[in-house]
């Protein structure tokens, strides 16, 4: 009995994936019938695999583009070379995820290039988990930059779409860790606080804000091209603080990003984007920075420390 589901389950996936085999356009009622589609495929598939808070998870990737509707894979799974990723990105965002969530984590930096446009599948996860990995992605990795396009649960499972705005290779990281390190040989203060002071004035200097910059939002936009938005401004001026060992986060609002950055234990707000060199007015600023709308932060998904009440004296 339970090889005949299974061969029903099988015709009947095979059956809508050739019906949606023909290209599509991209008028609003057309995804809406695509999305239903995917849903009614989602119910066929048998065996997703299981798991739990202290399990490790596993998807069933059943995506398409909503443009051609390719199967992304039958199965996919975590490998080790991702969860080395993850030691590699793990910071404030990453540490407060739960274990399934960085599971999760690992498998959309690893699977990047098949999901990139697709809608997938994702068995035993919500919609909390998704947002809260997105935005971990997003705050962790100086080169990733991801929207949400379509976001659905049903029963047990959630289908979420996902698209990268930047798309950086490896011949670019190469050029982009070049330039850091003729930065880093600009930067000799002695304490923390000149250290902070030279990359702040460092990026306030050398980038202008570009919205429509190719790299707006990603390390070789900020270094090697130096343009982009406040996202680039914010990951450039973590990653050169990580690197000279001094603890930085990126914090974003719904329409801004910036840093928090630790000194003595204590909690200080950097905005490079709206800085300028030789200024201290958005360099290690106390909580009057958040009398600016757009620097009061997004905490859906996460909470951030609380900064002191006055700004460093300098």
């Amino acid at each position: 009995m339970r090889i005949f589901k299974t061969m029903i389950g099988i015709l009947l996936f095979s059956m809508i994936l050739c019906s949606c085999g023909k290209e599509v356009s991209t008028n609003q009622n057309t995804k809406d019938e695509n999305i239903s589609v995917l849903e009614e495929a989602g119910e066929t598939i048998e065996n997703l695999a299981e798991g739990t808070e202290e399990q490790e998870p596993s998807w069933n990737v059943i995506g398409f583009a909503l443009n051609s509707l390719p199967v992304v894979s039958p199965k996919a799974t975590i490998d080790t070379e991702a969860l080395k990723i993850n030691q590699k990105l793990a910071g404030y965002a990453y540490e407060r995820l739960t274990k399934k969530q960085k599971a999760l984590f690992a498998f959309v930096i690893q699977k990047r290039k098949k999901l990139d446009g697709s809608i997938i599948e994702l068995a035993h996860a919500n919609k909390d988990d998704v947002e809260r990995v997105v935005q971990a992605i997003i705050l962790e990795d100086p080169y990733q930059y991801i929207n949400i396009f379509y976001l659905s649960e049903k029963e047990e499972s959630v289908y979420v779409g996902l698209l990268w705005q930047t798309q950086v290779s490896k011949k670019q990281k190469k050029k982009t860790e070049k330039a850091v390190k003729k930065i880093l040989r600009e930067i000799d203060g002695e304490s923390s606080e000149e250290i902070i002071r030279q990359i702040y004035d460092w990026c306030t200097t050398n980038i202008d804000y570009d919205l429509h910059a190719p790299h707006a939002r990603d390390l070789y936009g900020a270094f090697v091209e130096k343009r982009c938005v406040c996202v680039g401004y914010a990951k450039a001026f973590r990653y050169l603080c990580s690197l000279k060992g001094i603890e930085v986060i990126c914090v974003p609002s719904k329409v801004h990003m910036w840093n928090y950055v630790q000194l003595a234990d204590k909690w200080y707000a950097i905005d490079a984007t709206n800085g300028k060199s030789g200024t201290t007015k958005y360099l290690l600023s106390g909580r009057e920075i958040l009398s600016k709308e757009s620097c009061v932060p997004d905490e859906k998904n996460f909470s951030f420390p609380i900064l002191e009440k006055k700004s460093y004296d300098w």
